[in-house]
């Protein structure tokens, strides 16, 4: 069985209802066949915090939502 995948959401970023937006990914996924783990970050260094531990585990890949910042983080 393939990793699950990390996404890693800026809820900072735009309007964001974020338990609703986490739900329909994770539909979205499971409907594909594609496991994945949704994570909503506050701010910047939740963004790195999640990015790290997502480099240091089992991912195959990691998925940023948000802008540039969030990218960049």
């Amino acid at each position: 069985m393939p990793s699950p995948i990390e996404v890693i959401i800026n809820a900072g970023s735009g309007s964001v209802e974020q338990e609703e937006t986490k739900r329909r990914l994770l539909e979205l996924f499971k409907d594909n066949g594609v496991e994945a783990n949704v994570s909503m970050a506050g701010e910047g260094e939740d963004i790195i915090q999640l990015a790290r531990k997502a480099a240091n585990g089992n991912c195959s890949t990691i998925v940023a939502g948000g802008g540039d910042g969030t990218v960049s983080a």
